[in-house]
């Protein structure tokens, strides 16, 4: 009860909560919604709709383990292991797999929207705190973070390692980062990240704080391991890569690519209007990467550089799909920009205006998405 009652336990609690229960509540009545209106629905379980696309890969890995028999098949090596391991782990508890993958999405995602208040809370007023949690769990993509997809875990890990380097606790960020790592490749970012502020902000260097920090890639190293001895490939993550038709290219040629298919698609087309949709998010990160060069601290500012460095260049090869493809989903990790979003928000029209776009879209992506289909 004491805790409960702590004013500082509350302060940080108490708008996690509420975007989380705004946000994550009204999504699965929608799965709910489009189960009960669907003419297919007798063959829809409400799990299914959570589980489209990468979810079933997810799937696979916490059934099967992993599998592989080659670079030009597809197959689940793609998926680092925390993630399925976690659901795994929390189904025997459950007895439903299904259901403890969303349990995890749905904790995670709560825990996450704790670190990045806090941690923008460091820099910032506890309104733009909240405007910032809020403006990124309405975002059209957000819908992520409740169906069976790895961002809620990786987004928790990354903010948690974040905030602890913040607090001056490296052992605890050293192994969020690890499980970072575990989770996603791009984990690697908070190595060069911790590095970074640990250099700008101590004036005693410590070899003990340096070295925990990298522990951080092991994660990659030890997945990698894993897949030597599981399957005989130790680059197997990468390999199977070209099985997705995944070219790394000029983003401008991606760009020059997705906006060449929506001119050769009708203009009344899923697929034309996904295309505009998905040049104008990436547009927005990129603009939001410029306003924030000088609106975010330095170590937060690098974090989201590198996460569009890791991906900017990355895209499905255009002869077999429009090249942007799931590339926003990834940006998207770069969360720090919606501080600097939280800040522009202090213009009411902006606030209304981005508001109502996001609602309305998350609301359409997220149907398009329990309809089975492909949406990033």
């Amino acid at each position: 009860m004491k805790l409960i009652k702590n004013r500082n336990y509350q302060s940080f609690l108490t708008p996690a909560i509420y975007v989380f229960i705004t946000t994550r509540i009204p999504l699965l009545i929608l799965a709910l919604f489009f189960i009960g209106f669907s003419q297919t629905s007798g063959n829809i379980s409400f799990y299914d709709a959570f589980s489209q696309w990468d979810g079933q890969w997810y799937l696979k890995v916490a059934k099967e383990g992993y599998h592989w028999i080659g670079p030009t098949v597809q197959a689940n090596v793609a998926f680092f292991p925390l993630y399925p391991l976690s659901a795994k782990i929390i189904s025997l508890i459950t007895g439903n797999l299904e259901l403890s993958f969303i349990i995890v999405s749905h904790v995670s995602f709560f825990i996450f929207l704790v670190f990045s208040y806090k941690i923008s809370k460091l820099f910032s007023s506890e309104k733009l705190a909240f405007r910032s949690i809020w403006y990124l769990a309405i975002f059209p993509l957000s819908f992520v973070f409740s169906v069976i997809y790895g961002e809620s875990l990786f987004f928790m890990l990354c903010s948690g390692s974040l905030y602890y380097a913040y607090k001056n606790k490296w052992t605890a960020a050293a192994i969020f980062g690890f499980l970072a790592t575990l989770t996603r490749f791009s984990g690697l970012v908070l190595l060069p990240t911790l590095l970074y502020y640990y250099f700008k902000t101590k004036k005693i260097h410590k070899f003990t704080e340096i070295i925990k920090l990298f522990i951080i890639p092991l994660g990659v190293i030890f997945f990698s391991f894993y897949l030597w001895i599981k399957v005989g490939d130790f680059w197997a993550y990468f390999h199977v890569l070209k099985a997705w038709r995944i070219v790394y290219q000029n983003p401008a040629l991606t760009i020059l690519s997705t906006f060449s298919m929506i001119q050769t698609l009708p203009k009344i087309h899923y697929f034309t209007a996904l295309g505009v949709l998905d040049l104008s998010i990436f547009v927005f990160f990129i603009i939001l990467l410029i306003l924030s060069y000088k609106r975010l601290p330095r170590e937060l500012f690098l974090f989201s550089t590198l996460i569009f460095l890791t991906y900017v260049f990355k895209s499905w090869d255009p002869r077999f799909f429009y090249s942007l493809g799931s590339t926003n989903r990834y940006l998207f990790e770069a969360f720090p920009l919606f501080f600097t979003l939280a800040k522009l928000g202090k213009n009411k029209l902006f606030d209304l205006t981005y508001t109502t776009l996001s609602l309305i879209f998350l609301g359409i992506l997220s149907l398009s998405f329990f309809a089975g289909k492909w949406v990033l």
